[in-house]
């Protein structure tokens, strides 16, 4: 049974995104894009120290030591105060029509990232495939805001949103190449919940996602039948992760970008972090250039 909705830590983040933990130190990461922030919260020891980059920042990933970045149209690597590593440097792209918008690593240690049309309008983003020595790939295009994404539970298929469709796609994954295939539609979200953003699977096999501008966080099956649904205090949540010790834990971002001062008046937690008990177990996160 889903427990009571909490704020794990307020704040004003612009664009929270891509929550990841880390149980090594116990400690949830998330993004803010237009804050160009890498923040760190730990539940039992509250705020950590979290680093600035340079540019607007697309996702964050976990790595053997400190993270993969999606900064700007680069990957890089940096240690875990947001020190530049000397491994991974590439140049994904130079349009400055687009910029990144979430990621995940697979459980091959490939990040697959995606790319948004900044106007929300246009079929100008794609999704790339990063390896660990630094090459890539662009796996998908035509994509207008590429958005929240998983793997399925035996890591051969993506689940995947572009939140211009209001749908959640399904390809399967070559696993030597990590490219993807055989697109079909899973299912469509009610636009009465809004529009789907992050997306997070569980360990019974339903994808839990929030639902920008509908002020919601919704549990389907993979019919698409809906199984449970939390309503939040603010109604741009982002993106959403498990943690915990247990991975019971759902953690939940938003952002406070584009409301106006009467919409911030009446949503004064807009930009914060989130913890609902799930009443379910999560997958741990990958890491990046560690296959398991």
């Amino acid at each position: 049974m889903i427990g009571g909705l909490e704020v794990a830590f307020r704040c004003d983040a612009q664009l929270g995104e891509t929550p990841v933990w880390s149980p090594e130190d116990e400690i949830l990461y998330w993004i803010d894009i237009e804050g160009r922030a890498v923040n760190a919260y730990s539940p039992t020891g509250g705020v950590k120290s979290g680093f600035e980059v340079p540019e607007l920042i697309g996702c964050i990933g976990l790595a053997p030591t400190g993270f993969v970045l999606a900064i700007g149209g680069d990957i890089v690597r940096s240690g875990p105060d947001g020190t530049p590593m000397e491994m991974t440097h590439t140049q994904v792209f130079e349009d400055e029509r687009v910029r990144f918008n979430d990621g995940r690593v697979d459980r091959y240690g490939r990040l697959y990232v995606g790319t948004m049309d900044l106007r929300e309008r246009d079929p100008l983003g794609g999704m790339y495939l990063i390896n660990s020595d630094g090459t890539s790939e662009m796996v998908l295009d035509s994509l207008v805001v590429s958005n929240g994404l998983d793997f399925s539970l035996d890591g051969t298929h993506l689940f995947h949103i572009d939140s211009s469709t209001q749908g959640v796609d399904v390809y399967k994954i070559d696993a030597e190449s990590g490219r993807l295939s055989h697109r079909s539609r899973l299912f469509e979200v009610p636009k009465r919940f809004g529009e789907p953003d992050g997306l997070v699977i569980d360990a019974e096999n339903c994808l839990w996602m929030a639902m920008w501008g509908g002020g919601k966080v919704v549990r389907f099956d993979l019919s698409g039948k809906v199984l449970e649904q939390v309503d939040m205090p603010v109604s741009q949540p982002t993106g959403i992760t498990f943690g915990g010790e247990e991975l019971d834990q759902l953690y939940i971002c938003s952002a406070r970008a584009g409301l106006n001062p009467v919409e911030l008046h009446a949503q004064p937690l807009s930009g914060s972090l989130f913890c609902l008990d799930a009443g379910v177990v999560g997958i741990a996160s990958n890491r990046f250039g560690v296959s398991r």
